[in-house]
């Protein structure tokens, strides 16, 4: 998880207010354009880089993919349930997919993707904006409010796939395939 000043946060909950106000098709452009940069930013590596680490402390490549598509899953859930009045499913720290290599990553995260635009999609001018749900660090969001803040969660991960990549002893796609 990433830590946050008070003042970060009070930023990230005024931009998150601001972007939840758009309309469904601003939002969908939103939600794909971080997509897309985390897909890019893998699409050329091997397993083998997508399971290096920088240290103990650092995820994989792969660990981050796994954890968007888990997440993008379950803000799908809580979106949904929010707009249909319906309490939202437990956010509890669920493990990550199993997910056995980058090819199967950027898979369950495009289907995760399609669950929330299908959600998006289906917002109405009369969608129930009122009803919330406690994201862990930012508070109550509604429906359009946590559709926004994945796709600020995307974004914050596609810079960390990215640092990862830049690192200066990221492998090399050729040795990272001879070492293997």
């Amino acid at each position: 998880m990433i830590e946050r000043s008070p003042e970060a946060l009070a930023e990230l909950r005024a931009v998150i207010r601001r972007e939840g106000h758009k309309e469904p098709i601003a939002l969908n452009v939103l939600s794909e354009r971080a997509h897309r940069r985390v897909i890019n930013a893998v699409e050329a590596l091997t397993d083998e880089q997508g399971n290096w680490t920088a240290g103990e402390a650092h995820d994989s490549i792969l660990d981050v993919m796994r954890h968007l598509a888990a997440s993008k899953r379950r803000t799908a859930r809580v979106c949904t349930a929010l707009s249909l009045g319906e309490p939202p499913p437990e956010l509890s720290d669920a493990p990550s997919l199993a997910l056995p290599s980058l090819t199967w990553a950027r898979l369950a995260l495009d289907d995760a993707q399609q669950k929330v635009h299908s959600f998006v999609d289906t917002l109405w001018p009369m969608t129930d904006l009122t009803r919330t749900h406690d994201e862990e660090a930012l508070g109550p969001l509604n429906c359009k409010e946590w559709a926004v803040w994945q796709a600020l969660h995307d974004a914050e991960h596609a810079a960390e796939i990215e640092r990862t990549i830049g690192h200066a002893e990221f492998p090399e796609a050729e040795e990272a395939s001879r070492a293997a």
